[in-house]
């Protein structure tokens, strides 16, 4: 009994609640497993040992079951309390970012956004941010992102003109996802101007699954990191260890470098794309370009100069955050939080100023 409570334990702490029925199943399922492992292992040392021999063998199995599950269990909840500053973590799979998320809104389009009238009022000058994580506001607040302080900046400075600023950014986003969502929900709210928030990564259309498959050993299963902060940190520390040969850097730098390579070629073409189609609605149109500059020294900087002449061929406006945030590049003011370079909430201050 005591080795089936231990998997109970270890059930309720690492991989979540779980439904009545669920409950049930598990105990059953694992009570019938350990119950016949220890019959196995006591007839087979009572064969070989005696009856005296297995008990004293199945006693201390079961006791150093117990005592590991306690030491883990115990390990967990210092993990927790020693990292409870954290948000997010920077892939956002994690015991950790799933947390931060219970308690983010979404509306009835599925944004991190109030709902809003389609319709604008009298006198509105409507904006859409669209972009990936950093527009999101991984980590931080709502009312800390670039986007939600860009409109109380503007509302302060007008005073005939009221100005609203909807974020439509998700996640994982990239250049084709934002023209998904441009085209789908956007372009139907009738903006006056639409942002892009876009990031080093955006270029890779949907190639970085071609990426991530060859990536690090994987030894924690995907569902206990997300519930376990200790076996996320124990995978982060695995994956650091058996990293692969070829690096995302190198991957990046292989596909984009050239310039007039295949890949090159689609993601500015897919960037071209997004911005036409707001110039084909008489929409106006912007970017906003956020490097890994800021922390990590990186050799994928030519990807964002490579924005920036797109925007003066298209002669759209440019902001290029690269300059700004490299002030404080030695600190982490700029991150999310200590396992989440994201922009942090003076990051967002920054961008929206």
């Amino acid at each position: 009994m005591s080795t089936v409570a231990a998997a109970v334990v270890f059930r309720l702490v690492f991989l979540g609640n779980m439904e009545l029925v669920a409950w049930i199943r598990f105990v059953v399922k694992y009570g019938l497993v350990i119950g016949v492992a220890f019959l196995v292992l006591g007839f087979t040392v009572q064969f070989v040992r005696g009856s005296k021999r297995a008990v004293q063998i199945l006693s201390s199995a079961a006791g150093l079951i117990c005592v590991t599950v306690l030491a883990l269990v115990v390990a967990e909840f210092g993990v927790r309390f020693a990292y409870r500053d954290v948000t997010t973590t920077a892939d956002n799979e994690s015991y950790f970012s799933d947390r931060w998320h219970e308690n983010v809104r979404y509306n009835s389009l599925g944004f991190r956004e109030r709902e809003f009238d389609t319709d604008k009022s009298p006198g509105t000058y409507r904006i859409a941010v669209i972009g990936d994580s950093f527009a999101y506001g991984q980590g931080i607040e709502e009312q800390e992102r670039f986007s939600n302080l860009l409109e109380n900046w503007l509302n302060e400075q007008s005073a005939d003109r009221e100005y609203e600023v909807l974020n439509f950014a998700r996640p994982g986003y990239e250049t084709l996802d934002e023209i998904d969502v441009l085209e789908k929900t956007v372009l139907r709210i009738n903006p006056d101007f639409v942002l892009l928030q876009w990031y080093i990564n955006d270029v890779q259309g949907h190639e970085s699954e071609k990426y991530e498959a060859g990536q690090s050993l994987n030894l924690v299963p995907h569902r206990l990191r997300r519930r376990s902060a200790l076996f996320y940190l124990i995978h982060e520390q695995i994956a650091r260890f058996t990293s692969p040969g070829t690096s995302f850097d190198d991957y990046q730098v292989a596909e984009f470098g050239d310039e007039q390579s295949p890949a090159s070629v689609a993601a500015k073409g897919t960037l071209q794309a997004f911005v036409r189609a707001c110039k084909n609605r008489g929409i106006a149109v912007g970017i906003v370009v956020f490097s890994e500059s800021y922390f990590r020294e990186t050799p994928l900087d030519f990807l964002a100069d490579r924005v920036l002449a797109l925007c003066e061929e298209e002669s759209i406006p440019c902001v290029d955050m690269r300059g700004k945030l490299l002030e404080y590049k030695e600190g982490r003011k700029l991150w999310a939080s200590r396992l989440d370079p994201h922009p942090s909430a003076f990051a967002n201050k920054l961008t929206a100023e």
